[in-house]
């Protein structure tokens, strides 16, 4: 028993460190057909998530998810430009990665957000409650800086 669990682990282990090159600049917020994922800029209801709206400068805005992002466990912030960010969140047993995508819109003044598993078909609901925990969170920053709200 202990080796099949010892297998599986390094399995997973190895599938998700390859992948991880193929994941740095990549902002197709296009879920795939598994459950694991959800997007502001998806169909399908069961995947659909709403985008961060922001009342600030886009720059302003990216820089509060980014404070968000850099005080979650276990998350990294790959890549970060004027208009992007992507972060990485590692579980902390099985260390699986998920891919967390965010890009400004300055017409439209919203965040669009995707969260992903990389590998898995199911992911148990754990990127729905992460999004909805950084919207949460960006709104009540978002409430504090304008108290006339």
């Amino acid at each position: 028993m202990k080796k099949v669990i010892l297998l599986i682990i390094l399995l997973t282990a190895g599938c998700s460190n390859k992948m991880e090159k193929n994941h740095l600049q990549e902002f197709d917020f296009k879920c795939p057909k598994s459950p694991n994922c959800v997007s502001s800029l998806e169909n399908e209801e069961s995947k659909k998530v709403e985008p961060i709206k922001f009342d600030s400068d886009p720059g302003k805005a990216l820089g509060q998810i980014e404070k968000i992002l850099m005080e979650m466990k276990r998350c990294k912030i790959i890549l970060k430009t004027d208009t992007k960010i992507h972060a990485v969140c590692t579980s902390l047993v099985f260390r699986f990665r998920d891919d967390l995508y965010f890009e400004a819109d300055s017409e439209k003044k919203i965040i669009n957000i995707k969260s992903a598993s990389r590998t898995g078909y199911f992911d148990f609901g754990v990127n729905r409650k992460r999004v909805e925990k950084i919207i949460e969170k960006f709104s009540r920053i978002q409430t504090d800086s304008n108290p006339s709200q």
